[in-house]
């Protein structure tokens, strides 16, 4: 939850709120239902979630999971390569 930055959130519908500011983009609002156990929240049931089999849910869950860390890695080199440049541009002034 902390890449998410939900981990302060004191109420379910805290946490909710601050997944859907942060995924809104990357997920369907269909395949939020998939993080409800792991991040402690109550999006409601999609028709496909109700249909998977167990395998079909883990499958899925770790390919949002993945989702989830790709947008978090390109936001860290984006933030990583703004900092080197910053540091060339610093060392070319002095």
């Amino acid at each position: 939850m902390q890449i998410l930055e939900a981990e302060d959130c004191e109420t379910i519908e805290e946490r909710e709120k601050a997944l859907l500011n942060k995924l809104g983009d990357a997920l369907t609002l269909e395949d939020l239902c998939y993080l409800n156990i792991l991040m402690r929240v109550r999006f409601p049931l999609s028709n496909s979630y109700c249909s998977d089999t167990d395998s079909q849910r883990h499958t899925k869950t770790i390919n949002i999971f993945k989702t989830i860390l790709k947008q978090a890695m390109s936001l860290f080199y984006l933030i990583k390569d703004s900092v080197l440049f910053l540091k060339l541009l610093l060392y070319k002034l002095m």
